[in-house]
């Protein structure tokens, strides 16, 4: 049977969680529960949950059920929930099911990073244009 494991890394903004192997129902469960610690102890800085299925090899439906429950406990918590993925078939799994409705999916950590900063400098532009009245 194919090794498992997740890694996790902290930086400032966001945390990255890393999928490694052929995930299953009874090897997710590790999983959910380190999702869980990051959005109870993490920092109101660290908003963002990029959860990276790059190195995926196997990924059941019972996995994708559990994350999006894991996704409406982050949201309770005031977390975005993101998905990177440049496997295509990884993409059609979250297009067929209908999940990527519920999750932002990205190609690459990069195009995560991008998209958010140029957020940013929207809601900037637009704070500043439009101030809000107190």
């Amino acid at each position: 049977m194919e090794t498992v494991s997740i890694d996790i890394e902290k930086y400032d903004s966001y945390v990255k969680i890393s999928l490694i192997g052929a995930f299953i129902a009874p090897s997710f469960q590790s999983f959910a529960e380190k999702i869980r610690k990051i959005i109870t102890e993490g920092t109101n800085d660290q908003r963002y949950l990029v959860v990276d299925l790059t190195r995926v090899t196997i990924f059941t439906s019972a996995c994708l059920d559990s994350l999006f429950a894991e996704k409406k406990r982050a949201d309770s918590f005031e977390w975005n929930l993101v998905i990177v993925t440049p496997n295509e078939q990884m993409r059609e799994l979250f297009e067929l099911t209908g999940f990527n409705r519920f999750f932002p999916l990205y190609r690459s950590i990069d195009e995560f990073l991008n998209k958010r900063k140029n957020n940013t400098s929207l809601v900037r532009k637009l704070r500043a244009w439009w101030p809000l009245k107190k």
